[in-house]
């Protein structure tokens, strides 16, 4: 009988990197290990779109607006989250958007639904906004082109869904390892029927390969 850590230099010792590389599912990837680093192939988010439900404005037109004094400003329709048209506006207008919709031409923040009222086709707005406010820009979380996950990297969940959201379906993986299990001691039973006076049943090799 050898310790524990006897036992797992020796392992170690007879252990050699694993080279061969296969490509998969990214379905089929959960635990396994990248072989080569992922990059983005576009920016994240890929267009200007709303942080919040809102308006959609052009900044300078907001400027000194207050509860007191708010800005009118003439209301052209509504964009939401998926709408693939495209949509342009100008000074002295406003675009109604939902949070994730593209942000339109020209349009440079978004006013809170919080800070506004509807009237007579017009939106008034009670706070000042400045440019960029409330606009999640284009390649403002990962740029194109920019490692998203290094070789080596184990795959998890998370992983996975930032892939996917990529539109990057198979990557490459190392081989999983080849793992044999050996079981030794004179008492272990193989065979068929009701084990021999003395001799037990072998059930450690059956429980250790779930767990492969």
């Amino acid at each position: 009988m050898i310790s524990k850590e006897a036992a797992l230099e020796l392992i170690l010792e007879n252990t050699r990197e694993i080279e061969e590389v296969e490509r998969i599912s990214i379905e089929e990837a959960l635990g396994r290990v990248l072989a080569e680093d992922q990059i983005a192939p576009f920016p994240m988010p890929p267009f200007n779109n709303s942080a919040m439900d809102g308006y959609a404005v052009i900044s300078d037109d907001t400027k000194g607006a207050s509860e007191e004094n708010p800005a009118a400003l003439h209301l052209l329709g509504e964009v939401k989250a998926g709408d693939v048209k495209k949509l342009r506006i100008t000074r002295g207008n406003a675009l109604r958007i939902m949070t994730g919709a593209m942000v339109p031409e020209g349009a440079d923040a978004v006013v809170m639904q919080e800070y506004t009222r509807e009237e007579n086709g017009k939106v008034l707005i009670f706070k000042e906004v400045v440019r960029g406010e409330n606009v999640r820009e284009k390649g403002e979380e990962i740029k194109s082109g920019e490692v998203i996950l290094k070789r080596g990297k184990e795959i998890r969940a998370y992983e996975i869904g930032l892939l996917a959201a990529f539109g990057i379906e198979r990557v490459p993986v190392f081989r999983n390892p080849r793992v044999s299990i050996i079981v030794t001691g004179n008492e272990l039973y193989e065979g068929d029927g009701e084990p021999p006076t003395g001799m037990i049943r072998d059930s450690n090799s059956k429980m250790l390969r779930q767990e492969l």
